[in-house]
């Protein structure tokens, strides 16, 4: 039994490192982005507790986001075994990080909205039916594709869980960063 459950654990975290990894990624770009003027503004003890601020708000999102996967996880087949299903949910975890983060580098580097898109938007008199509806199919079909290939070559899942598993070593060290995030964020917030 004991083996069961220290098999179920190691799962589980595996999965926790994979939902945390975009998420943490993008989130000490932002703030890396940020600390030089912070720290300018007025010090470096700043710029850490800004740096403390976003992982600990980047470690809240992946908590809320690795039960929502979990879900997901719990309706996958059982059959499909442990590699096609961390292959699976990390691709749809990557996948839909990437469309939360395209929207906020698109705004960050000042490109307009395509012409033609606007257009489009302009002349179905329902402009957000057509942003939401665009943002969903093509969100849909980017999930489709990665699902597909997992489910139709086993040799893509074994890729697909080779990158994750790397990926999840970053995630460890992340991990890290988050427990003197904590710690800064307590102390900042006792004295």
């Amino acid at each position: 039994m004991s083996k069961l459950v220290q098999f179920l654990h190691q799962d589980f975290f595996k999965l926790f490192l994979i939902v945390i990894f975009p998420q943490h990624t993008w989130t000490l770009y932002m703030a890396f982005r940020d600390v030089g003027w912070v720290a300018a503004r007025s010090d470096f003890s700043d710029a850490l507790g800004l740096l403390s601020y976003a992982l600990l708000f980047a470690l809240a999102e992946g908590v809320l986001l690795f039960f929502a996967i979990l879900v997901v996880k719990a309706a996958l087949p059982k059959k499909w075994g442990l590699k096609k299903q961390l292959a699976m949910t990390g691709s749809m975890v990557f996948i839909l990080s990437l469309w939360a983060i395209v929207p906020q580098v698109y705004a960050l580097s000042g490109y307009q909205i395509p012409k033609f898109f606007a257009q489009l938007m302009n002349v179905s008199g329902h402009p957000l039916w057509v942003l939401y509806g665009s943002a969903l199919g093509a969100s849909l079909v980017s999930i489709a594709i990665p699902v597909v290939l997992i489910l139709k070559k086993p040799a893509a899942a074994g890729k697909i869980f080779a990158i994750l598993d790397r990926l999840t070593a970053l995630s460890v060290f992340y991990m890290v960063l988050d427990v003197f995030a904590v710690l800064n964020v307590i102390l900042r917030n006792v004295r």
